[in-house]
């Protein structure tokens, strides 16, 4: 058989009605790599709800806002500086989160093409 390494698989599987072994041992080893993956779907799944949404810290804002309104002075001003670091950190996580949960989702969408 004419071996190159311009031919794909497929194409010299069509020109020659079969394949070396050692391509068709490959191919095989990508199979079970392939339904390994679609195999793990379900945790790639569950995982993509696992992200913190808009809101998380909320509560403890309120009451932090809450009790900031019966403080004077630096202390009123440093618990105001906190609950404003705390929004930034809930802003951050919930875009970080965003973006993980996208490249989940597109993971997820590649391994359900393989079907």
């Amino acid at each position: 058989m004419l071996l190159t390494s311009s031919y794909t698989p497929r194409e010299l599987l069509r020109l020659h009605g079969e394949l070396p072994f050692e391509l068709t041992e490959r191919l095989v080893d990508t199979f079970d790599a392939a339904e390994a993956i679609k195999a793990s779907l379900t945790y790639i799944e569950e995982a993509s709800y696992g992200f913190a949404e808009e809101g998380f810290v909320e509560g403890i804002n309120i009451r932090l806002a809450s009790l900031a309104k019966t403080l004077r002075g630096r202390n009123k001003a440093e618990l105001l500086s906190i609950i404003e670091h705390l929004q930034q950190i809930e802003v951050d996580t919930v875009r970080s989160g965003e973006h993980g949960k996208e490249n989940l989702d597109k993971f997820i969408k590649i391994v359900d093409s393989l079907e």
